[in-house]
């Protein structure tokens, strides 16, 4: 079921304007075109949090950390490797690397806009877990503003792995707040925040069924639908909420923010058995194209460490490590690798 709703503000549907106290409405003007480029940063999300809601805010976030980068692109649906799979989407983001948020990472996002709104129609997920939407998600319905709302349900039947995932949810909008948002790289004035609730399960093989609540805080500007910052919070459940903190600086790509160029990886990860229990050993296998100095560890869902695997000088070819599970709680759990030249691939694994 789909429902959207607006509160009665007087100048919901005023047009934008850069003049203070404007409120600010997002429109399909704001969607994003072929070939359009931004840059993502992860930051340090210890904290952090998301401030005031109301109008005419001002949120300071000038002095975030940034840890990594990474570059998004705009592009057409049908050149990317899933484009036959995905024929009624209008766009696509191509991320040059995962863009984690916590139990996933993104490679790969299908967008089409429809009846007025943005919807996900899909994505790539952990590498090449292809997840498909049979009722879509709606992540934007325009025209929005400081206090519209929408309401939606969505559902997926898709593989990750060898496990056969159905996922069903509730997602809930709402534009609560507007002013001016202050990042590392400057101002912008007259930013609209809509805080996202989505509540979701993952039943895995009928045999393990999991439940997420995910609370997202996202900022953006009238010229685009892609979130200035993003403050993500997830908690599996109902345990300890995982946070994670991005921002973008919009179409320019040149900032210079001191993180190091992004590369391709050189190497493959992977793991088996996939879910499994905490009385397995797990084989964490990867495949390096050339030698390198590897990195390999495992980290709960708030980034604690849990076990280092590897620290060593590898030769090119395949390395298979054990990890036993029997410390490990119900849950999801993380594999890390990185390389002396910087380069990184996560997994997730699932322990019923």
């Amino acid at each position: 079921m789909k429902k959207i709703y607006n509160i009665g503000f007087a100048c919901m549907l005023c047009t934008f304007s850069l003049v203070t106290f404007a409120q600010p409405t997002i429109t399909q003007n704001a969607n994003h075109q072929v070939n359009d480029e931004l840059m993502v940063y992860d930051a340090d999300a210890s904290a952090i949090n998301q401030g005031a809601s109301g109008a005419d805010i001002t949120w300071n976030f000038q002095d975030l950390e940034v840890l990594d980068s990474l570059k998004a692109t705009f592009i057409n649906p049908e050149s990317s490797p899933y484009g036959a799979t995905f024929l009624n989407t209008n766009i696509a983001i191509e991320y040059e690397k995962p863009y984690w948020l916590s139990s996933y990472a993104l490679t790969y996002e299908f967008y089409s806009f429809v009846n007025s709104n943005l919807t996900r129609l899909g994505i790539v997920n952990n590498g090449d877990d292809l997840v498909t939407y049979d009722n879509s998600q709606i992540l934007l319905a325009y025209p929005f503003t400081y206090g519209s709302g929408n309401e939606d349900t969505y559902s997926a039947d898709y593989l990750s792995g060898a496990n056969n995932i159905i996922e069903e949810g509730t997602i809930t909008l709402e534009g609560d707040a507007y002013g001016t948002l202050k990042l590392p790289y400057g101002t912008i004035d007259n930013v609209l925040r809509i805080k996202t609730i989505m509540d979701y399960t993952q039943d895995i093989d009928g045999v393990l069924e999991l439940t997420y609540h995910v609370e997202t805080y996202a900022w953006y500007h009238p010229s685009s639908s892609y979130p200035l910052l993003y403050i993500y919070t997830e908690q599996l459940d109902g345990g300890n909420a995982f946070k994670k903190v991005k921002y973008s600086n919009n179409n320019v790509v040149n900032i210079a923010v001191g993180v190091n160029d992004i590369t391709r990886h050189d190497f493959s990860l992977t793991s088996y058995p996939n879910p499994a229990t905490n009385n397995e050993v797990v084989t964490v296998a990867y495949e390096l194209d050339k030698p390198a100095q590897v990195q390999v560890n495992v980290y709960n869902m708030l980034g604690q460490l849990m076990t280092p695997l590897e620290n060593a000088q590898r030769n090119a070819g395949q390395h298979n490590l054990q990890l036993s599970l029997k410390e490990y709680p119900r849950g999801v759990y993380f594999v890390e690798l990185t390389t002396s030249d910087e380069k990184r691939q996560m997994i997730k694994i699932l322990v019923q």
